[in-house]
């Protein structure tokens, strides 16, 4: 996730980090997961071409598996 921000004529992003964990409720004594919810687990904020090649890097990581 990005959001752009203009400070004195350079542009930021910050990339979001979220990681998915469940939701476990109990019922009658048995655990199930009910549903999942999103955490935010790190923000960065970079310049709009370090941000590029960072998503660039991390694609092309992720891509090739």
């Amino acid at each position: 996730m990005t959001v752009g921000t203009n400070i004195e004529g350079d542009q930021l992003m910050t990339l979001i980090f979220l990681n998915n964990y469940p939701v476990v409720v109990s019922e009658e004594g048995v655990l199930n997961v009910n549903s999942i919810e999103k955490r935010r687990v790190a923000a960065i904020t970079l310049g709009q071409g370090q941000a590029k090649k960072f998503y660039e890097s991390l694609k092309s990581i992720f891509e090739s598996e």
